[in-house]
């Protein structure tokens, strides 16, 4: 299976290759057919011909659309010889190199980091690929698919409130305004959340939570962050503030789709859950009734 992966992402570089320039000629051609063996031997696990073939490639590339995959190839070539700190030292210079280059770049790095992860013992050995990848491509959908890689590696050897400290510490490192930054507080928030480990945990969830919806508004997930902070504000009993959470979601409807993030099923989890929290929060029974037919009227029971 690892082959196919290898085999369908040399087509994706012809692709990236093909795209911007000026016009087939003799040069690109012979390159792009290089590029392809040389992917082909690194997938294959002809780590020895990759290794060589990348070098010279290396030599022949003009600008970092053509440099860029070969030192991809060159870095899974490297950690299929069992030279890793070469290998770790090859995604560095992408990690420096390849700016220009960000979409293509990131998913590059993605894929080395799984390798890594799938052939090296530990599998801890990728997470400084993927904690690169994030910090240096945060807008990029492969940093947000790194971070559950970090999460999934991190738990099962360090424990949640080591992952957690390490999730929140790499958000700090992500430029300002950097998205996969809300990506690291909400997982780090959703460990607390789950683990519960008495009020600490559930107060620094909260202010975790609370820091996405107010540093991120317009992210996706947002909208969840919002619908957690109300689930945990009820938790610690603060039920005027899990209130003010849900309409504050609730008020949402009529943008979500400005932000990405339609969640019907959300608002009407949300809607439904409203009543209740402010029946808890000391509300009239008329506002209670008032809320109840709100949510009614906006989402009438399915049939």
């Amino acid at each position: 299976m690892r082959n196919v992966r290898g085999l369908a992402y040399s087509l994706v570089l012809i692709a990236i290759l093909g795209g911007g320039c000026g016009g087939p000629d003799a040069r690109r051609t012979a390159f792009t057919r290089d590029l392809v063996r040389l992917e082909t031997d690194a997938a294959v696990g002809r780590f020895g011909d990759a290794l060589s073939l990348s070098s010279d490639l290396l030599e022949r590339a003009v600008g970092a659309r053509e440099s860029c995959p070969v030192l991809v190839s060159r870095a899974r070539a490297l950690a299929g010889l069992d030279r890793s700190g070469e290998a770790l030292g090859t995604y560095r210079r992408i990690a420096a190199e390849c700016g220009q280059v960000p979409q293509e770049s990131a998913s590059a790095m993605l894929h080395l980091g799984r390798w890594v992860s799938a052939s090296a013992t530990p599998a801890q050995a990728a997470l400084p690929v993927f904690e690169a990848l994030v910090r240096t491509f945060p807008d990029e959908s492969s940093a947000r698919q790194a971070v559950v890689w970090i999460r999934d590696l991190l738990l099962p050897e360090a424990g949640a409130a080591v992952t957690v400290d390490r999730l929140i510490a790499l958000a700090a490192q992500v430029r300002p305004g950097g998205r996969v930054a809300a990506n690291l507080l909400f997982e780090a928030g959703v460990l607390l959340r789950e683990r519960g480990d008495g009020g600490a945990d559930l107060e620094r969830a909260l202010a975790l939570f609370e820091r996405v919806v107010a540093e991120h508004p317009r992210h996706g997930l947002s909208n969840d962050a919002l619908m957690a902070r109300a689930e945990v504000s009820r938790r610690l009993g603060r039920f005027a503030g899990a209130v003010a959470s849900l309409e504050a979601l609730l008020a949402r409807r009529e943008w979500s789709f400005l932000i990405g993030s339609y969640e019907i099923d959300l608002y009407r989890q949300a809607s439904a859950l409203l009543p209740e929290v402010a029946r808890e929060a000391g509300e009239s029974d008329a506002e209670v009734a008032r809320r109840q037919r709100e949510h009614l009227r906006r989402y009438p029971p399915r049939r």
